[in-house]
């Protein structure tokens, strides 16, 4: 299983990787703060997309990520992003993520899509899953204004 850049090709949406040439589109659809709500990124000017960008080559560099502008292929106009990331080529794994897409394509159908072309390749090419052994990983979080009702539950059952 290698990241090489690879573009991926569906009947509406285009997963082109990320190259430089792609961020002046990008930052036409990428600073609705509403895109960002739900995300540990926030993007609200240039300079933090290209940190955005910049991060996610690092990443690429490294063997563990493979960034991706997602395209309509109609017009060729640039709508998001998304990413395979915290790759394991080693183990076979990887993350579909880092995902996001301007508000007016949000439920068009072109994430659905390009999560189908991911997949697809992540399976039918990389043949992720080597030996068929399967886990459930469950992330938790606590917040700062959390921690002290946290602390409190856990110094109880401590005793």
């Amino acid at each position: 299983m290698q990241l090489t850049p690879v573009t991926l090709e569906g009947p509406s949406v285009r997963l082109e990787p990320l190259v430089a040439t792609h961020l002046d589109a990008l930052s036409r659809v990428a600073f609705d703060p509403d895109l960002w709500q739900a995300t540990v990124s926030r993007l609200a000017t240039r300079r933090d997309l290209e940190a955005y960008a910049e991060e996610a080559w690092d990443e690429q560099r490294a063997g563990t990520a493979l960034p991706f502008a997602t395209v309509l292929k109609a017009t060729g106009q640039v709508i998001g992003s998304t990413r395979f990331g915290s790759a394991a080529p080693a183990h076979r794994r990887v993350e579909i993520g880092w995902t996001w897409v301007s508000r007016p394509w949000q439920r068009s159908g072109a994430n659905r899509e390009a999560k189908y072309l991911m997949l697809r390749h992540a399976f039918e090419q990389w043949g992720v899953n080597a030996d068929g052994s399967l886990r459930d990983s469950v992330y938790f979080s606590i917040l700062a204004e959390e921690w002290p009702a946290v602390r409190r539950r856990l110094e109880e059952r401590l005793g």
